[in-house]
Parts: C-alpha cells; structure tokens; sequence
C-alpha cells in the first residue's frame, strides 16, 4: 500500500540517549570532527517517533504485522 500523505502533522523533539554508547557518531564533539553539525540520534529512537503515525493509520495491527522497506 503506498501511502502519498498522512492526514495530521506531529511535531518531535528527538533526544539522543546513546551520547555514551560507544558509538562515536552519537556524540556531539566526535560527530562534529566527522563534519556533522552534532551527535546523531540512533536510527532505533526515530524510529520510535515515526510508529505513532502508522498505528494512528493503519491501527493497532500495523505494530504486529506491518513492515517497513
């Protein structure tokens, strides 16, 4: 099922929770000597913000069974 749009905007405020995990992108000072303007949030944490537009769409099921590619 391809999705153009979803019907409301939601507004995040992503935090960083793995600034000492190892990981060095995922620190502010070590990111920005990689060129980055600071630490990046973990791919795990974004993805956490986008499941509540999917479930608002496709409902409770999509946490079960739906897929992202």
């Amino acid at each position: 099922m391809k999705i153009e749009t979803l019907p409301a905007t939601r507004l995040v405020t992503a935090y960083n929770d793995a600034a000492d995990s190892g990981n060095p992108m995922h620190n502010d000072a070590a990111a920005r000597a990689m060129n980055f303007r600071g630490a990046l949030v973990p791919g795990v944490t974004v993805f956490g913000f986008v499941t509540h537009p999917f479930v608002s769409h496709f409902g409770d099921s999509w946490l079960a069974q739906g897929s992202i590619q």
